[in-house]
């Protein structure tokens, strides 16, 4: 695996960690009644680079002129399993009910 490739599938992890602790952090602090804009704008501003960032991996990936498909690491696997289930969560769920 290229080295810069995987700089990139763990730079998508630690993005992904960053989003998790905002939303512990959002949750907690409305159970407790308090609104805190910071966190929710970096809560929202980390699931747009996750979703970006996952984008063009899946593009880099599954590019059709390269049948380069040796790429697929554990990590990228969870990666991607991750993704869909943040798309699936980010629907808007009003407008489909």
């Amino acid at each position: 695996m290229q080295k810069s490739f995987l700089l990139a599938v763990w730079f998508i992890v630690f993005i992904k960690i960053l989003f998790i602790i905002c939303e512990i952090v959002y949750l907690f602090e409305a159970r407790r009644k308090i609104n805190n804009e910071t966190v929710n704008y970096w809560k929202l501003k980390f699931e747009w680079l996750f979703n970006i960032l996952m984008t063009l991996i899946l593009i880099h990936i599954f590019y059709p002129r390269k049948n380069d498909l040796q790429k697929l690491t554990t990590e990228v696997k969870n990666l991607i399993f991750a993704y869909a289930i943040l798309s699936l969560f980010s629907l808007l769920w009003t407008n489909i009910l």
